[in-house]
């Protein structure tokens, strides 16, 4: 039976961006192009080829960082052939379109580089 994996990322938890590095998160800006974009899709890589490893048949991949803007935040083209990237109108986050474009059962779901909410507030 094959076996398909559901990875969302975002990036604000991606390796190697920190709170001082806010301009590598803004799409469209230098930092996202030359620094950013790399950390991120060198994080997904590292799961997709552990999931690859693991016996996972084909990858589903929703890009969750500034969800409504058309341009993806990782190097598309560096990821391994058995990615597919899923998306949902807008690019908002529809869980029912994500889960609804797997065409068995998910083996699993991994979320890379999620947070909290940019209301929430820190119990200090």
């Amino acid at each position: 039976m094959k076996k398909q994996l559901i990875l969302i990322s975002d990036m604000e938890g991606a390796s190697g961006i920190f709170d001082g590095d806010g301009t590598q998160l803004i799409n469209g800006s230098d930092d996202w192009r030359i620094q950013g974009r790399e950390k991120m899709t060198s994080d997904v890589l590292a799961v997709c080829e552990a999931a690859e490893e693991f016996g996972i048949d084909e990858i589903l991949y929703y890009d969750a960082h500034y969800a409504g803007n058309p341009e993806s935040n990782v190097l598309l083209d560096k990821l391994p052939c058995n990615v597919r990237l899923v998306d949902t109108p807008d690019r908002c986050f529809y869980w029912r379109r994500i889960r609804g474009q797997a065409e068995i059962q998910p083996f699993g779901l991994i979320t890379l580089g999620q947070h909290a909410s940019a209301a929430s507030q820190l119990n200090s």
